[in-house]
């Protein structure tokens, strides 16, 4: 089960490294071509939504995490924080079912 799980979290993170060099190279193609005048500020403005928008569902996550651990201050704290439900309302599907998976696992 643990070489199952170490092969999964080495597939993963070479995926994600592979991923990403290739759409760094696109990106910069993508910049050098295509942005000009306006489009840079555009662009500008949807790279920091896109940051704030990935920043949220790390804590998500993180939070979620916490919440699947016997660690009773997140227990009783991260389930009313405000921020927290709001997040939790427009998770999609997929995401609960892995968070599901995680409580059942650490039952």
């Amino acid at each position: 089960v643990f070489g199952k799980f170490a092969l999964l979290l080495l597939a993963i993170s070479v995926g994600a490294s592979i991923g990403q060099w290739l759409f760094t190279k696109i990106a910069k193609l993508f910049h050098k071509v295509i942005l000009f005048g306006p489009f840079k500020w555009l662009d500008s403005l949807l790279g920091a939504a896109f940051s704030v928008i990935r920043s949220a569902l790390m804590l998500y996550l993180i939070a979620t995490i916490c919440l699947a651990t016997p660690w009773q201050w997140a227990n009783k704290n991260i389930p009313t924080s405000g921020i927290y439900q709001e997040i939790d309302k427009y998770t999609p599907m997929v995401v609960k079912n892995v968070t599901e998976k995680i409580k059942d696992f650490s039952e």
